[in-house]
């Protein structure tokens, strides 16, 4: 029976990072905990909380992913991955309210993004995105300190939430 349980959880995973990807945000949470039931040696990896924290959050289950959120950022064993996931999780404390932990996520993101820019310029053409990414998060940093929310639905219309 041990051995079942540890081919149905790559499938489980599989299932949840595609339903993350569907939006399907409260079908992939159950699929992540099957797998995390069925086999204990074989973790959700911190990328697929760090998806699920993502599009959880944008597709307005923020307060539902934040557990993904927390353990995207402190299963991380990687710090170069620290922003990238500082970033997810501060977006889901926008929409949950906690302001001061997301403009300290997305000083943390933003200077992950400004590390990644100054790596790459004249190397690949992705250090400009993280150029634009850093002066986003740096915006949103901006709104949040003054009391306003970064994330009203003309913002997401014209500049979605991207990274």
């Amino acid at each position: 029976m041990p051995e079942v349980r540890k081919l149905v959880v790559p499938d489980l995973l599989e299932k949840g990072n595609k339903l993350v990807k569907e939006g399907k945000i409260m079908e992939a949470i159950e699929a992540y905990k099957k797998a995390e039931q069925f086999d204990l040696t074989q973790k959700v990896s911190v990328y697929s909380w760090c998806n699920l924290c993502w599009y959880g959050s944008i597709y307005g289950y923020a307060v539902e992913v934040m557990d993904a959120c927390e353990k995207a950022v402190t299963l991380n064993s990687d710090p170069a991955q620290d922003g990238w996931l500082r970033d997810a999780r501060g977006v889901a404390k926008v929409f949950t309210g906690d302001t001061k932990g997301a403009i300290s996520d997305f000083q943390a993101a933003a200077a992950w993004y400004e590390v990644e820019y100054q790596r790459l310029v004249g190397v690949a053409k992705e250090a400009d995105q993280y150029k634009s990414y850093k002066l986003q998060r740096q915006n949103w940093i901006n709104a949040l300190s003054a009391g306003q929310n970064p994330f009203t639905e003309e913002e997401i219309r014209l500049n979605p939430l991207e990274r």
